[in-house]
C-alpha cells in the first residue's frame, strides 16, 4: 500500500539564504586559496571553509523538519521511502558530479602540455565513492569536498532510524541523553581520527536537531540553548573554536529569525536562487576551479588587479557551470524524488503524532 508524497514544507527563506552563502563561502575559500602570495584578497576567503559547518547545522534542522511533514507523522515504516527520496535527491547529482569530475580531468589530460594526468578509474575507486567508504580504503576522494557528503548520508540513516524516538514531544529527556552521549562519543573518537577536525563536526547535527525540536516539539528555548551550548563547548574543547561559534550562530539564526527571514532572502531574489542551486555549486566548483584557475591566471596576467580578476572570473565560471548542472541534473532529481510515495510497511512501528506546523510568514 502506498500513500501520497509528504506535503511540501513551507519554505523558510533563512535556510535558502544560509545555504547559498555557505556554498559561496566554500567556493571562494578554494578559489582564493589558489593564490600563491599572501594578500588581502586571499584573506577574504581564508575562513570560507566554515560554510561546511553551516551546512551541517542546516541538515540537522531541515531534514527532520521535512520528515515531520509526512502524512500522519514519520515512523520506521516510512524509512525505505525516506531513504529512497534522499538517494534520488542527493545521490544522483553526487554520482553525476563524479562523472563530471572524471570526464573533465580526462579531457584536460588530452591537452598537450596541460600537466594533467588522466585519472586511473578502477571499480574499487568508484565503489568506494558510491558507498562512502573512501576513508577506509587506499583511494582518495576524487574531490576533497566529498567527505562532507559521507557525513551527511550517515546522518540521513541515523535520523531515519531514530526520528520516532528522539523527535516526539515527550522525548525531551531521551533527546538530552542522546545529545550527551553523542558529544561524549565524539570527544573520545576525535583524538583517534585521521581527520580530527572532521570528526568533531558531528556535534553540529545535534545543534540543528535541537532547533528542529524547538519548532516541531515546542521545546522551550532554554532547553534548546542548553543543547546548543553543550555541543558548542564539546567542539571548543576539541580545538574547534571557530566551528563552535559558527554552528551556534547558525542555530540561533534559525531560532530567532525564522519568521523574519525575508530580511535576508526574498522570494525570487538572488540569495534564494543561489540557495536553490547551492548543492550544484558545492559538488562542481572544486573541479572547475582546479582546471580553470591557472589558465585564467595566464589570460589576466597583465591586467590591473589581475589576482582579483582571476578569482572573479573563476567564481563566475563556477557559478555558470553550477547553474547548468542544476538545470540539467539537480532539478530533475528533485522533481523525481518528490514523486516517490511515502510507502508504509504494515506492522512495523507506531507513528509519531503529527508535528506542529511552523509559521512561514
Amino acid at each position: 500500500m502506498t500513500d501520497a508524497p509528504p506535503a511540501a514544507a513551507p519554505r523558510i527563506e533563512i535556510v535558502d539564504a544560509l545555504r547559498g552563502l555557505a556554498a559561496l563561502s566554500v567556493a571562494w575559500f578554494h578559489i582564493t586559496d589558489g593564490l600563491e602570495a599572501p594578500s588581502l584578497l586571499k584573506i577574504t576567503g581564508a575562513y570560507g571553509w566554515v560554510g561546511v559547518d553551516i551546512f551541517f547545522v542546516l541538515s540537522g534542522f531541515i531534514i527532520p523538519y521535512s520528515m515531520s511533514r509526512y502524512p500522519g507523522g514519520y515512523a520506521l515504516d516510512r524509512l525505505p521511502s525516506f531513504l529512497a527520496r534522499r538517494i534520488v535527491r542527493i545521490e544522483l547529482p553526487y554520482l553525476a558530479s563524479i562523472a563530471l569530475a572524471l570526464g573533465a580531468l580526462w579531457l584536460a589530460a588530452q591537452i598537450p602540455g596541460s600537466g594533467w594526468r588522466a585519472p586511473d578509474v578502477w571499480f574499487g575507486l568508484i565503489a568506494s565513492h558510491i558507498f562512502y567508504l573512501t576513508p577506509f580504503t587506499d583511494y582518495r576522494w576524487i574531490q576533497v569536498i566529498y567527505w562532507t557528503l559521507a557525513f551527511e548520508f550517515a546522518f540521513y540513516i541515523l535520523i531515519g532510524v531514530f526520528y520516532p524516538a528522539v523527535m516526539r514531544r515527550g522525548s525531551k529527556p531521551l533527546f538530552a541523553a542522546v545529545s550527551v552521549a553523542i558529544c561524549a562519543l565524539v570527544t573520545a573518537l576525535t583524538p583517534l581520527s585521521d581527520a580530527p577536525d572532521h570528526t568533531r563536526r558531528a556535534v553540529l547535527f545535534v545543534m540543528g536537531l535541537s532547533v528542529c525540536r524547538a519548532h516541531v516539539c515546542a521545546d522551550e528555548p532554554r532547553f534548546t540553548y542548553l543543547i546548543i551550548a553543550l555541543a558548542g563547548l564539546t567542539m571548543l574543547s576539541l580545538g574547534g573554536a571557530l566551528e563552535a561559534i559558527v554552528g551556534a550562530a547558525t542555530s540561533l539564526l534559525l531560532m530567532r529569525l525564522r519568521t523574519n527571514a525575508r530580511a535576508l532572502a526574498n522570494e525570487g531574489g538572488a540569495l534564494e536562487r543561489l540557495g536553490a542551486m547551492s548543492y550544484s555549486l558545492y559538488v562542481t566548483h572544486f573541479v572547475i576551479f582546479s582546471l580553470c584557475f591557472a589558465p585564467l591566471g595566464g589570460i589576466v596576467g597583465n591586467w590591473p588587479l589581475n589576482a582579483l580578476a582571476q578569482c572573479a572570473l573563476t567564481l563566475a565560471l563556477c557559478l555558470g557551470c553550477a547553474y547548468g548542472f542544476y538545470v540539467l541534473i539537480e532539478r530533475p532529481a528533485q522533481r523525481l524524488s518528490k514523486r516517490i510515495p511515502s510507502s508504509r510497511l504494515t506492522g512495523f512501528a507506531p507513528r509519531v503524532p503529527s508535528a506542529r506546523r511552523i509559521a512561514a510568514d
